[in-house]
């Protein structure tokens, strides 16, 4: 259950950081997580990359930017 939960919220949080134009604290906030350095931690597990190093790879992406 808990990969569940994790894995559509990594999806929401990827989805957030190539969106918009919250920081990564704000993210990991909003998706519950006490501890930025536990999100950072969980997302690269999931995606490879820190989430920072994806939202520098989606600055040049055609995506609209977004105050979420």
């Amino acid at each position: 259950l808990f990969r569940t939960q994790f894995r559509f919220t990594a999806i929401r949080a990827h989805a957030l950081l190539q969106q918009t134009d919250l920081s990564v604290t704000e993210i990991s906030v909003g998706a519950g997580f006490g501890s930025l350095e536990h999100f950072c931690r969980l997302y690269r597990r999931a995606f490879g990359c820190r989430p920072r190093d994806d939202r520098r790879q989606s600055v040049g992406a055609p995506v609209l930017r977004r105050r979420a």
